[in-house]
């Protein structure tokens, strides 16, 4: 894929303007022709929430519609796909987008930027040119033939680029399973000195020193904020790929049933220190019982959510299991 890129933004309840506490995230995959974008949402909501990619101006909030989410277990769920220079059939292209608005409640509505912004504490009522809302419109369940003429409609909605589908949270097939271990067991072997830049100086965990492969996770993959407590320190986004820069007696987590789960999930996992020369990878997911007793069987004993929460219960964090210079 010509010019690929891929993050996770995180999504807040703003209630009456006011940005609370994250209620999950969108992840976006992008290349140099298509922006493809999956949707998660934990919170107590009984209708579907409208998406929209948004842009953030001085007089207000232009939004243009992309559908609904489906929902999903307790939550909501859904992806969006688009061409990349015109979002959702609009005349904008992905580098104009501010970032994702969903529909709430009275008073209540869920957001999330990618840029560094204020996004805007009155609920926008200000529409992208040439679009209307779709707020009061079907449940989610868009068709390719919808009314009006072929011409009076944007070609991204004709051939479907902006339909929401519902994400499966169902592990890949076996053989993919497979496929991404012999992935991470080539990467550990054939591991390069080069793959690690010595960096001369490094933000400190902690006033002691660091085990060599900690320091270097931490000082080469990109860095990642998703907490919002003290007790969790410098954390990193890493790949399936990359276990394999972890001590060799870790390079059996490439095949964790946990830790793939969550990895195809979600699309990522994450490196972090957790302590004095302590550190830890985390998958993520959301808390319930049932993943809990699977996470454990599988040795990932704890789980963090990104901030204090009354109720773990569907809150989504990650999974950590402790990684040790030695064994």
């Amino acid at each position: 894929m010509s010019g690929y890129q891929r993050m996770v933004s995180y999504l807040y309840r703003y209630d009456k303007g006011i940005k609370g506490k994250n209620t999950g995230y969108a992840r976006i995959e992008r290349n140099d022709r298509r922006c493809r974008v999956t949707i998660r949402l934990q919170d107590t909501v009984s209708v579907s929430p409208s998406v929209f990619f948004f842009i953030q101006n001085e007089g207000g909030m232009q939004r243009i519609p992309a559908g609904k989410l489906a929902r999903n277990g307790s939550g909501f769920a859904g992806r969006v796909e688009t061409p990349v220079d015109r979002m959702a059939g609009s005349e904008y292209a992905f580098d104009r987008i501010d970032g994702i608005y969903l529909s709430g409640p009275e008073n209540v509505f869920y957001a999330t930027t990618w840029k560094d912004i204020t996004v805007s504490g009155a609920a926008p009522e200000k529409e992208a040119d040439g679009w209307k809302a779709e707020d009061d419109r079907d449940d989610g369940n868009r068709s390719d033939a919808g009314s009006g003429s072929e011409e009076s409609r944007p070609q991204a909605v004709n051939t479907a680029s902006t339909e929401i589908r519902q994400e499966s949270e169902r592990a890949e097939p076996v053989q993919r399973r497979q496929d991404a271990l012999d992935d991470a067991l080539q990467a550990a072997t054939g591991l390069e000195e080069a793959s690690f830049a010595e960096a001369s100086s490094v933000e400190a965990c902690s006033r002691r020193e660091r085990p060599d492969f900690g320091e270097r996770m931490l000082s080469v993959f990109p860095k990642m904020y998703p907490f919002e407590i003290d007790e969790m320190g410098e954390c990193v986004r890493i790949d399936l790929k990359d276990i394999g820069n972890l001590p060799v007696a870790y390079w059996s987590l490439a095949g964790n049933p946990f830790l793939l789960r969550g990895y195809y999930c979600y699309r990522h996992l994450i490196f972090a220190c957790i302590g004095r020369q302590e550190y830890a990878v985390g998958v993520p997911g959301i808390y319930s019982e049932e993943n809990s007793k699977w996470a454990k069987e599988c040795r990932m004993l704890r789980f963090q959510p990104l901030s204090r929460v009354k109720d773990r219960h569907g809150a989504f964090g990650y999974w950590l299991i402790a990684v040790h210079a030695q064994e």
